[in-house]
């Protein structure tokens, strides 16, 4: 009986050890979930050109110089100086001005055939997917800013006063005169640049399993070229000169021989601003982008129903500006009177003049220009066992 219990239990020990052999050879456990890859391409740039030009310019003469002759026994000749004042200020640019970035990027992510043959078990259980992702971004600024100012003043105060002479009187007085310029010039290309190609690609093959998986190509642009040029000009002339003669003999005889002559100077204002451009200004985008998603015989994508995804995305923020301003004032003014009272002989009188010019001017001849293309090929292939997702022995879409 002892040894009938003894064989008894070693068979129950056999089949029990043999039962659980072939349950886990036939039922096969999920072998845990690879790492989501990824591959990301990232380029970025700011940049910024700048010239700043700043030309300024003042002139200013002032004469205070009278004549006075009082009691003299001769002719009396009397001439007053002028006053001049000139101002010119002037900017010149002949640049180049560029920002170019460029970006080549080339990403691809095989995926091989499964481990176990056969998925019997969840599939894509938390499972990632994979991603590929290309940036480019650019920020660019190109700028010429010019600014001339330009100041003339001219003030004469001189009179010639003659006065209880004994003999002729010549009186002349002088003049004020102001001349005032400014100017910019320009000559420049600017041009921001900004060029991306990328080709991306995904294949699993043989029963391999995949999440979700995305591709993205984005591209970015802000870029702005500006010039701006002001140009301000002054001019004022100012004379103040009388002549006054007063109680003169002429001749120094009382037939009344001789005389009085006066004549009075002018004020003149001479003012020109201007700008002058001739420019190109250009911003280009430019996008060359292929993506491809296969799946071979057995390849299992996104058995959870998230689907695959394919993007490229451009945008362009682009601008172009030229800004002129041009500004002129002259101003004369003349108060030169010829005053002649109780002298003996004859008077002449000559008065001056107050004469004022400006001018101000814009003129540009410019080519501005902003031009964005994309060419973009996307492909997505899958394997005949797509729908099915491949040998599969149990429940799936534990992502959806």
């Amino acid at each position: 009986m002892k040894r009938l219990l003894t064989m008894l239990c070693a068979s129950l020990l056999f089949a029990l050890s043999v039962g659980i052999g072939t349950a886990a050879a036939g039922s096969p456990l999920p072998g845990p979930n690879p790492p989501t890859p990824s591959q990301a391409t990232d380029q970025s740039q700011t940049a910024s050109n700048s010239i700043d030009q700043n030309a300024s310019s003042n002139a200013a003469a002032v004469n205070v110089s009278p004549n006075v002759a009082v009691l003299n026994g001769g002719s009396v000749d009397q001439s007053s100086g002028n006053a001049s004042a000139t101002s010119q200020t002037a900017n010149g640019n002949a640049s180049t001005q560029s920002n170019n970035q460029g970006q080549t990027a080339t990403q691809s992510q095989p995926s091989g055939s499964s481990d176990q043959g056969c998925t019997c078990g969840p599939s894509n259980q938390g499972g990632g997917g994979s991603s590929q992702s290309t940036d480019h971004d650019q920020t660019a600024h190109n700028s010429v800013d010019q600014n001339a100012t330009s100041h003339a003043a001219a003030v004469n105060v001189s009179p010639n006063v003659a006065a209880a002479n004994w003999g002729s009187v010549d009186q002349k007085s002088g003049s004020a005169k102001a001349d005032s310029s400014a100017a910019n010039g320009n000559v420049s290309s600017q041009s921001n640049t900004q060029s991306q190609n990328a080709g991306q690609s995904q294949t699993a093959s043989n029963g391999g399993n995949e999440g979700t998986s995305n591709q993205s190509v984005d591209q970015d642009q802000k870029a702005s070229n500006s010039i701006d040029q002001d140009a301000h000009s002054h001019a004022a002339a100012v004379n103040i000169a009388p002549n006054v003669a007063v109680a003169n003999v002429g001749g120094g005889c009382s037939c009344g021989g001789g005389g009085v002559d006066q004549e009075s100077g002018s004020a003149n204002a001479d003012s020109s601003a201007w700008n002058g451009n001739v420019s190109s200004q250009s911003n280009s985008q430019s996008q060359n982008a292929g993506q491809s998603q296969a799946g071979n015989d057995g390849a299992v994508w996104d058995k959870g129903g998230k689907g695959d995804g394919q993007s490229v995305h451009q945008d362009q923020k682009a601008s172009n500006s030229i800004d002129q301003d041009a500004h002129s004032h002259a101003f004369a003014l003349n108060v030169s009177p010829n005053v002649a009272a109780l002298n003996w002989g004859s008077v002449d009188q000559k008065s001056g003049s107050a004469k004022a010019d400006s001018s101000a001017s814009n003129w540009n001849v410019s080519s501005q220009s902003n031009s964005q293309s994309q060419n973009a090929d996307q492909h997505q292939n899958a394997g005949q066992n797509d729908e099915q997702g491949g040998p599969y022995c149990g429940p799936s879409g534990d992502n959806g």
